[in-house]
């Protein structure tokens, strides 16, 4: 099964389960450094490649990739002003003046790299990594293709939560 394969079975696919599948198996240290390592990069470009998949830090403050089909329930959670509020609240000043540059300016590329952490593991903005060089990452307000799905807030943490299938989820 290819990782696009699994990620459409799945709904979501951790970056560590890939590494298992490319590898054979689980992998101890750096994934850079072992056989598979190269295969493993050219798994997690295709999937940043793909329409259908979209790379967060969702399941456990890891990079997991969301199919196309659980967009408009993302979509739905880190949309939801209540739920922002909640996720907001406790911020730190550096971590909400990091926010509100990602807002009013539409993007912040290489941001400090505690704040960009707490953004990234609270969903508040979307977060890629660009390679100029070297890789850099950018942050942007989350803006979806497809709108959010009509159900509730609760139907929505629900769905995400099961395609977690028992994982620390970041919603």
């Amino acid at each position: 099964m290819t990782p696009l394969d699994r990620l459409r079975h799945d709904g979501l696919l951790p970056m560590a389960t890939l590494i298992a599948d490319v590898a054979g198996g689980p992998v101890r240290g750096t994934w850079w450094a072992h056989p598979a390592g190269q295969a493993i990069y050219a798994a997690a470009a295709a999937l940043d490649a793909s329409d259908e998949a979209l790379a967060t830090k969702l399941v456990e403050g890891k990079v997991t990739w969301v199919h196309r089909d659980l967009w408009p329930h993302l979509a739905r959670i880190v949309l939801d002003p209540d739920w922002r509020a909640t996720a907001i609240a406790t911020l730190d000043p550096a971590t909400r003046d990091l926010l509100a540059a990602v807002e009013a300016t539409g993007e912040v590329r290489n941001p400090p790299r505690a704040p960009r952490g707490t953004l990234e593991a609270r969903l508040l903005c979307d977060a890629t990594s660009v390679h100029e060089g070297r890789h850099v990452t950018v942050l942007r307000p989350w803006r979806f293709a497809v709108p959010p799905s009509a159900g509730t807030l609760d139907e929505a943490l629900a769905c995400i939560r099961e395609a977690c299938a028992g994982r620390r989820c970041g919603v």
